[in-house]
């Protein structure tokens, strides 16, 4: 593309972000819609996130991605929130209007949008197990809970974590269920009875045995989704699938969130298998 004058930016917020793939998606959105805007990763070293703040005003952005570690750091150097960000406390997607920065979430919306077309199942009325509490984890169990699933089972290493999903969860929907579970309690009741199992965790938090995780107890035809995405499926995911699982990775997450961004940004729907399609050419060129 040509860059000028006049040409607006996006920024990707985080640290570190060698692997990111988003400025393949966005920028391949921004030439097929015409516009002239350049989306580039910000890699912002920890103790400068205010400082790259300022500079997203001062330079006039027309808005931003956040990811890891700022999604909850963030909130403070905002000027207001939308309610997902505003429930969940934590913030995937900024928009400079009028001069005034306003945090958006996407991320939870775009894992239910991506589980619902991928697998054709609703997630209302479904059994959820999470494991990990993390921002995505937060994030996840908003959307889940706000679109009518029965229950959700957190299991995570640290009590107050889970605690605070229970508590947000709590706060959007009065019908849906919230059990919390430390990594070595047995969960495997709940392990039986979800339809739908995420793992937002580090995959060696699993493998080293660190969930007493055990692959045997998931029903044949469960859905189980693994945050993060390879070129091939982890370990984890191969687990699942050897036991019947129906088994996602996070590119679906990604599109869809990316997807829910950039209409934040420029009012248009952009066409999802456009986008699937670009990511994974970008998956293909780069390494794992």
């Amino acid at each position: 593309m040509v860059i000028t004058g006049k040409t607006r930016l996006v920024g990707l917020i985080g640290y570190p972000l060698e692997h990111t793939l988003s400025p393949f998606i966005h920028n391949a959105l921004f030439k097929k819609f015409g516009l002239d805007v350049c989306y580039v990763p910000l890699p912002v070293k920890p103790g400068l996130l205010h400082e790259a703040i300022r500079g997203i005003r001062a330079f006039q952005f027309l808005g931003a991605n956040v990811t890891m570690p700022y999604k909850t750091e963030i909130l403070p150097t905002l000027d207001s929130l939308d309610s997902q960000a505003e429930i969940s406390r934590s913030v995937n997607t900024v928009k400079l209007e009028h001069d005034l920065l306003v945090g958006y979430n996407t991320d939870g919306t775009g894992f239910c949008l991506s589980v619902e077309e991928q697998t054709g199942t609703p997630i209302e009325g479904s059994r959820v197990v999470i494991l990990g509490a993390g921002g995505a984890a937060r994030s996840i169990a908003v959307s889940l809970a706000t679109r009518g699933c029965h229950s959700i089972v957190v299991v995570n290493r640290t009590i107050e974590k889970a605690e605070y999903i229970k508590a947000l969860v709590e706060k959007c929907s009065r019908s849906t269920k919230v059990l919390i579970f430390s990594p070595s309690d047995n969960y495997a009741d709940a392990l039986r009875e979800a339809n739908l199992i995420i793992n937002a965790t580090p995959l060696e938090e699993i493998e080293k045995g660190g969930y007493a995780f055990s692959f045997e107890n998931i029903a044949p035809g469960t859905i189980v989704c693994d945050l993060k995405y390879f070129k091939s499926p982890s370990s984890f995911l191969r687990r699942a699938a050897e036991y019947g699982a129906l088994t996602l990775d996070g590119r679906g997450m990604l599109i869809h969130q990316a997807a829910l961004g950039f209409r934040i940004w420029t009012g248009i729907d952009p066409p999802i298998d456009f986008m699937r399609n670009v990511l994974e050419s970008a998956i293909g060129s780069n390494p794992e």
